[in-house]
């Protein structure tokens, strides 16, 4: 429900390349914000999606808000 609910959003980690300082890449890393029960790690979150068969939704999720926020910035 954490989906259908909005709970989910992306922290953007830059890869940087150590002999020159150059960003490569960037990581997108998901976080949930429950309401009740605040923040739940992901060692916690992506063990159960996957083990109920969600996990793909989630990362869809992720491609298609990435991709959305990439648009925007």
């Amino acid at each position: 429900m954490a989906l259908s609910r909005n709970e989910f959003n992306i922290i953007y980690q830059p890869q940087i390349e150590l002999e020159n300082n150059n960003t490569t890449g960037v990581e997108a890393l998901i976080r949930w914000h429950h309401p009740d029960l605040g923040k739940i790690p992901p060692s916690i979150f992506i063990p159960m999606a996957e083990e109920n068969g969600l996990i793909h939704k989630i990362g869809d999720w992720v491609i298609r808000t990435a991709c959305s926020q990439k648009k925007i910035a």
